[in-house]
């Protein structure tokens, strides 16, 4: 298992799909500032968070974009739920969580802290963790999108991602170049000192 951290890239209005070579094969145009994307295996469709023109773009098994959804202000991280299979963007100005439904339609949003830019499903007990940026915390949501928690960190909460190696959940700290590790209770467990400024992270489960 090996965790992935990187920094921020905003490119201007593409997407840009890279085959296992390491090599791109097709650029595919979008709306304006592109940040976040996530895969729905339910439906074999990406999702892509518009940051610059509240919306979601929706691209098919062709590369070909099927849909374009409106969301809050400034949309910035996205991620799949695998319990209900639905879609969750987080909208930085707006301080709300999109949840798009497998019909591309948005059926709920949820309040949460301010700036909030990561979001990342925990399979283990099924709830949504969210990163706020300017206020510092995670929200948690559970099943009804309803906040259930709300955990103070000491730092700016950026990236944040589920090991289901460990059953814990990894955030990085973007001012303090550190990863928090918490655990299924919600409590902060470690600290990882990593490089400067860290924002994104991903789990790798090809790695071991």
């Amino acid at each position: 298992m090996i965790l992935l951290v990187g920094v921020m890239i905003i490119p201007i209005s593409d997407i840009y799909k890279v085959f296992a070579q390491e090599r791109v094969i097709s650029i595919i145009p979008v709306e304006d500032n592109p940040v976040g994307v996530a895969y729905n295996p339910s439906y074999n469709n990406v999702y892509v968070a518009n940051h610059g023109s509240n919306t979601v773009s929706v691209i098919n098994e062709n590369n070909v974009v099927v849909d374009t959804i409106p969301v809050g202000d400034s949309p910035f991280g996205i991620a799949y739920n695998a319990d209900n299979g639905n879609m969750y963007v987080t909208n930085l100005f707006s301080d709300t969580v999109s949840v798009i439904d497998d019909s591309n339609v948005v059926v709920d949003t949820i309040p949460v802290g301010n700036g909030p830019i990561g979001v990342a499903h925990n399979e283990g007990n099924g709830n949504m963790y969210v990163t706020n940026f300017i206020s510092r915390s995670l929200s948690v949501s559970d099943e009804n999108n309803v906040v259930v928690d709300t955990i103070v960190v000491r730092g700016l909460p950026s990236g944040v991602e589920y090991n289901p190696s460990y059953n814990n959940m990894y955030v990085t700290l973007f001012s303090s170049e550190s990863v928090l590790v918490l655990n299924e209770d919600n409590v902060v467990v470690d600290t990882i000192v990593v490089g400067f400024s860290p924002f994104f992270i991903e789990y790798n489960c090809f790695v071991a």
